[in-house]
């Protein structure tokens, strides 16, 4: 990151530890990569006008803290640490981590770096990292009103708490002086000697021990920090209003400065005041600040519980915190509207002005310009009496991703083809009941089946049929098989389905309020403990608070969830950054899911995989389209009303039974996003957990 405009530079080496003629050689096993039996280190060669700078490469795979003794690491011949032993870490993550590779950690080290900001200064080498160096620019007022600005350079080193770091500066040559500090705190040491002799004269060499409080040496114009990996990723660096002088605070997992012109609520001069926003983990009840200025601080609302400092320039404060998360109002969803959206399935459905197929055979989606969301398709066939004398079975040739059947508006099944074909003849899918319910809702005469599918995207998971001329080479990509919806053969029997029509999307996607005549095929289930215990009536109140009601569908039903609520329901977004997701659980059961008057989801909701696995030979599973929990569906908190209106929230649930029980809804909840990983005390394993962050905004006085 110091280099970063150098990239181009970059020539990167490899080299056996055990061989002691190369440039590098770290005496430790444990350090390094291995290369079947060798094992071996790399280092960054950058070389300008003729110097050479080395980063070195400490990578620890051995899952545990590696310490390096005095004189374990030489380069080009000089060797160091001198006077402390050091530690190369492993990574850290708030969950439960056990293989090694997941805590395997890089340790960046220079050797031989020209301070870019320090005329005469090279880092000789460190066994600490770097977070920055960079300039800082420092204001002196000589006056009430006048003030001057200088440039000197900021240098800051990070540790794990309680290790060990040590530091070699040096002039270019001998001649070039004593390298004078201006101020070292108490727990940075000034090393004389080591070993294996005297400091030399133009070198400087210091050794700290990296505690929760920052320390610092100030050596002419540079400024060294010294802090934990913790606080490092909790650095901010700022340009204050003090005639652009910088400002470093420490502390806020987030924070940015405000623009004071735009700001017309500040009614000061921009001249002696910083005013920026925060955020932190709301759960912690207090956070330590601190802010390094080249002027005096106040802060409103924060407690010092440091003075300023003018060797330094740090004041340290205190912040109060909620130390709980913010609350959603657990009735939220409560009193939804449902409205029944499958009136396609049955046969005297008037589909006239639907896509007419160009064939006898039903056409792809992808053919027709559909490439996403639900679709209907509808076909006919004519039976004679004696076709229903022995048992028919269906078949479609590619079928592809979820396809709902129903004929003669009796729903069969729900199956996940992943581009294979609808076959009855299949007893691991199709069990004999749902064929005796196939055979029962047939008829003599007209019959009409209906088919509705949902596109779940183009992925390369369907065995592809396309191949590569004079090769054994088959195409991984979209094939043909790979196409949306239903195509190819489609058979009852041995007579060919005909007069196939299709429709893109539910007519609860193509409006928000829509009249349908048909009652839901789904209802909420009150449990037998919600009821009162005389007159046997529904204890709304009772079930509110214990939330144990459940949505129960119909076998095939479609059905949508309107519930309309308020923001304010919702943690106050101006106060928390808590971003918020829907939670489903259930069975049987897919839904798509959209808020207020957008015409995209925001969501697609699968209940479980046991059902997926029906009509397919692959082994799908709910995570194949999904990265974080599939029960989990995050809200977009900028597409919330802020005007005091209500959102809409709806939701399509599709019933994806096998037809014999229709599935149900355990719950439909709006909950914190657990986007923070956590250990669960019982088995030990890493768990997820919600997190939130308080907003809050603070001005700095100078």
């Amino acid at each position: 990151a110091v280099m970063r405009d150098s990239y181009s530079l970059f020539n990167w080496m490899r080299c056996a530890v055990c061989m002691p003629d190369k440039l590098v050689r770290v005496n430790n096993p444990d350090i390094g990569g291995k290369d079947g039996r060798q094992r071996f280190v790399n280092w960054l060669e950058v070389s300008r006008n003729g110097e050479l700078t080395i980063f070195l490469n400490l990578l620890n795979l051995s899952g545990k803290p590696v310490q390096v003794k005095k004189n374990g690491i030489v380069v080009l011949g000089e060797s160091f640490p001198k006077v402390t032993e050091f530690v190369v870490t492993i990574e850290t993550y708030p969950g439960a981590r056990t293989d090694r590779e997941q805590l395997g950690y890089t340790m960046i080290l220079p050797f031989n770096l020209k301070l870019k900001y320090c005329n005469d200064l090279y880092l000789r080498y460190s066994t600490a990292e770097i977070l920055t160096h960079r300039k800082l620019r420092v204001s002196h007022r000589k006056e009430e009103k006048e003030s001057q600005t200088d440039e000197s350079s900021l240098l800051i080193f990070y540790g794990d708490e309680s290790s060990m770091g040590e530091v070699m500066l040096e002039r270019a040559s001998s001649t070039d002086g004593e390298i004078k500090i201006n101020y070292i705190d108490a727990g940075i040491k000034k090393h004389l000697e080591t070993g294996d002799g005297k400091i030399l004269s133009h070198q400087l060499l210091i050794s700290f021990r990296f505690e929760k409080k920052p320390q610092f040496a100030l050596i002419g114009s540079l400024k060294i920090m010294v802090i934990t990996r913790s606080l490092a990723g909790r650095t901010w660096f700022l340009n204050s209003g003090l005639e652009n002088a910088d400002v470093i605070i420490t502390g806020f997992d987030y924070l940015a400065a405000l623009d004071i012109k735009k700001n017309s609520k500040l009614g000061a001069e921009p001249s002696n005041f910083l005013q920026f926003s925060y955020e932190h983990d709301c759960r912690e009840k207090e956070v330590e600040v601190m802010t390094v200025s080249s002027e005096k601080c106040t802060c409103k609302g924060l407690k010092v519980i440091e003075p300023y400092d003018r060797a330094t320039g740090v004041t340290r404060f205190k912040a109060r915190l909620p130390g709980r998360l913010p609350k959603i109002d657990s009735k939220i969803l409560h009193g939804a509207r449902l409205i029944a959206d499958d009136a396609e399935a049955a046969p005297e459905f008037d589909d006239s002005k639907w896509i007419h197929c160009p064939t006898e055979e039903p056409s792809s989606l992808d053919d027709v310009g559909i490439h996403q969301g639900h679709a209907w398709y509808r076909a006919r066939v004519h039976l004679r009496k004696e076709h229903l004398e022995i048992p028919m079975d269906l078949y479609v040739e590619n079928a592809d991703d979820i396809i709902g059947i129903y004929i003669n508006g009796k729903y069969l099944t729900t199956v996940a083809p992943l581009g294979n074909s609808i076959d009855t003849r299949d007893r691991k899918t199709y069990a004999n009941e749902t064929i005796e319910k196939m055979q029962k809702a047939l008829k003599e005469g007209p019959n009409v089946l209906a088919f509705l599918t949902e596109i779940w995207g183009h992925g390369a998971f369907e065995t592809p049929t396309g191949g590569l001329a004079n090769t054994g080479m088959s195409l991984p990509a979209l094939s043909p098989r790979g196409k949306k919806g239903i195509h190819g053969k489609a058979m009852l029997g041995n007579i060919s389905l005909t007069d196939w029509r299709i429709r893109e999307k539910l007519r609860g996607e193509t409006t928000v309020s829509f009249k349908c005549q048909k009652k839901p095929r789904a209802k909420i289930v009150v449990p037998a403990s919600c009821k009162g215990p005389e007159d046997k009536k529904t204890n709304i109140e009772k079930c509110i608070q214990v939330e144990k009601r459940t949505l129960k569908l119909e076998p095939g039903c479609v059905v949508w969830f309107y519930k309309e609520f308020s923001t304010t329901s919702l943690p106050d977004v101006e106060k928390y950054n808590a971003p918020v997701m829907l939670r489903l659980k259930g069975k049987n059961a897919a839904a798509t899911i959209f808020l207020n008057e957008y015409d995209a989801p925001i969501g697609r909701w699968l209940s479980d995989d046991e059902w997926l696995h029906r009509g397919t030979w692959a082994n799908p599973t709910r995570e194949m389209w999904s990265y974080t929990n599939p029960d989990h569906i995050p809200i977009p908190m900028r597409s919330l009303k802020k005007d005091g209106s209500q959102n809409l929230l709806r939701i399509v649930f599709k019933d994806t039974s096998d037809g014999l029980e229709g599935g149900y809804i355990d719950e439909i909840k709006f909950v914190l996003n657990d986007d923070d990983l956590s250990v669960d005390t019982g088995t030990g394993k890493t768990i997820r957990a919600p997190s939130a962050a308080l907003r809050g905004t603070i001005r700095l006085n100078f």
